[in-house]
């Protein structure tokens, strides 16, 4: 099945969607044009408005690119990648590290 967004037209027509064989099937070009909000004489509700969003990206002192996705409405984070548990985790084993190189006799 095609679904072409720019004339709002799906057709299951394996030679418009470009596949190829028809494995013993035969078919007839099934177009349906979406006009407005209707779809097949059914009265469709309004999308919903996807809220905007802008994206901020930062590096941390550890060279970690932190994105977070911002509502542009209400200015609250609605995702953080790493997450902040992740950036915790990361900087305790960093700390161990730094901790253990210390410790370590190299004279040995």
């Amino acid at each position: 099945m095609r679904i072409d967004l720019m004339n709002m037209a799906a057709t299951t027509d394996p030679a418009e969607a470009g596949v190829s064989g028809s494995r013993g099937v035969q078919s007839s070009a099934q177009t349906q044009t979406v006009l407005g909000p209707t779809l097949l004489g059914k009265n469709l509700p309004a999308p919903p408005q996807a809220p905007e969003r802008e994206v901020d990206v930062v590096v941390d002192d550890n060279q970690v690119r932190i994105y977070r996705f911002i509502d542009k409405q209400t200015g609250e984070v609605i995702v953080q990648l790493p997450p902040e548990e992740m950036l915790r985790v990361m900087r305790n084993i960093k700390k161990m590290l730094s901790a253990a190189e210390g410790k370590v006799d190299l004279e040995a």
